[in-house]
């Protein structure tokens, strides 16, 4: 290790996440699609950067060296029709396809349906284990940009290798070029989402609150590993958390992060950067209104604030009755405080959630770690939990635990007397001896 190895920034900054359209794969993409940056990102060299990319050779190709041809000088032809699938005809690409057929899994069931994809229950017939899968095929995977959206969500999701984020196993297409696959970790459980709708619905006592607060500090390791590769989430809420059957808690759907050095292929082929991408109930105003160039770590802050608002009220901070209305309540910055919300939430929690939720990135945490530090301060302290589990006891049990106190004292003080009658016949047999 180098001399440099303790310190933070210069240690974790080597290990900044790329996302890359691979030899083969790129001819996937029509050429009107594909972006030839003529001034690439500038790459300090003195910052060595191991990538991982899914890769479309052969690992006789990946170590041999030699020249490639250009997806042009393959003989691929770009699709003239939205419905088509995208043909593949690089040997190349045929021979990975072959190697990472979908046939070695079998599907169990289908876990879920989202916008950027379906992800089913797998057996792996090799293995033997079971897995998660999610894939794209029919109309998206017949959408050039959302073929490559979807390899970077699997790039960007493999190289976060963090045990807060669910590693990526695998990743495939389909023979004829029709789908596209990724494998992952299969995560037991229920979404934070699903969890804070269940204790609230019996109640937010100070234990359910203080074990909410340690899973959000487990989503905050995980987004603060992300910042220091340089990406930023975009779409943090309880329903991409996962907290596993045995405390595992994980940050899913890294499908609209953003990288920020080098940013993503998609972006420039899409042509539109100032897209709002998110979920607006849960959305800082800068992502909110399509800036693009001010979205940085502290969006996540914000993001992370509304994840504690969610867990102290049980919605978002913008929860409206339709997605337009909740967009415009962010970009109005129209924020329901908590600080009227009455005794029954701890002061030092709202403030911090408070905080994270400013609307000005100056006047929220610079960073995930220094929200995270104040929360577990909070935790640490735990007078409010005391209070509270007290203030439970008394409103619960009220009268029995009056009256037990009197029964067990008259019991302690007859079993005092017996012990000192028996001690004093022992004093007595002893002198007569």
């Amino acid at each position: 290790m180098s001399g440099d190895s303790g310190k933070r920034g210069a240690s974790q900054a080597v290990t900044t996440v790329r996302c890359t359209i691979p030899d083969g794969v790129a001819s996937l993409i029509p050429h009107a699609l594909r972006v030839d940056d003529p001034q690439p990102p500038t790459i300090d060299e003195s910052r060595p950067e191991v990538p991982i990319y899914l890769s479309a050779q052969t690992p006789a190709d990946a170590t041999a060296g030699t020249a490639r041809s250009t997806p042009v000088e393959s003989g691929v032809t770009p699709r003239k029709g939205e419905g088509e699938a995208p043909p593949i005809v690089d040997d190349r690409l045929k021979q990975i396809a072959s190697l990472s057929q979908p046939d070695r899994y079998g599907v169990l069931d289908m876990l879920g349906r989202g916008g950027m994809g379906v992800v089913y229950r797998l057996v792996d017939r090799v293995l033997g284990r079971e897995t998660a899968m999610k894939s794209i095929d029919g109309p998206l995977a017949s959408r050039p940009v959302d073929m490559l959206r979807f390899l970077e969500e699997a790039q960007i999701t493999g190289q976060l290798d963090h045990p807060g984020i669910v590693p990526v196993h695998d990743f495939g297409i389909g023979v004829d070029g029709s789908r596209a696959y990724f494998t992952m970790k299969l995560v037991r459980g229920d979404s934070l989402a699903r969890l804070i709708h269940t204790h609230r619905t019996l109640g937010l006592e100070g234990r359910v609150l203080e074990r909410l607060l340690r899973a959000f500090l487990r989503v905050c390791e995980a987004v603060s590993f992300a910042h220091v590769r340089r990406v930023v989430h975009r779409d943090l809420k309880p329903d991409n958390i996962l907290v596993g059957s045995h405390g595992e808690v994980y940050v899913m759907d890294w499908g609209l992060a953003r990288v920020v050095e080098g940013g993503r292929p998609s972006e420039r082929a899409d042509g539109k950067p100032g897209d709002v991408a998110g979920t607006p109930s849960f959305m800082a105003p800068e992502q909110a209104w399509g800036r693009i160039e001010d979205i940085d770590a502290r969006t996540d802050v914000f993001g992370l604030g509304a994840v504690l608002y969610a867990i102290l009220t049980g919605h978002g901070p913008f929860h409206a009755a339709t997605a337009d209305e909740a967009l415009e309540r962010s970009q109005r910055y129209e924020l329901v405080p908590l600080d009227g919300a009455g005794d029954h939430l701890p002061p030092e929690l709202v403030r911090i959630t408070m905080k994270a939720l400013a609307k000005t990135r100056d006047d929220r945490y610079q960073s995930a770690d220094e929200l995270a530090r104040d929360v577990e301060e909070f935790l640490r302290g735990g007078g409010w939990f005391i209070t509270r589990r007290c203030h439970h006891h008394r409103r619960g049990r009220g009268r029995q635990r009056r009256l037990r106190p009197r029964r067990g004292a008259v019991r302690g003080l007859e079993d005092g007397r017996r012990a000192a009658h028996q001690a004093a016949h022992a004093r007595a047999r002893r002198r007569v001896r």
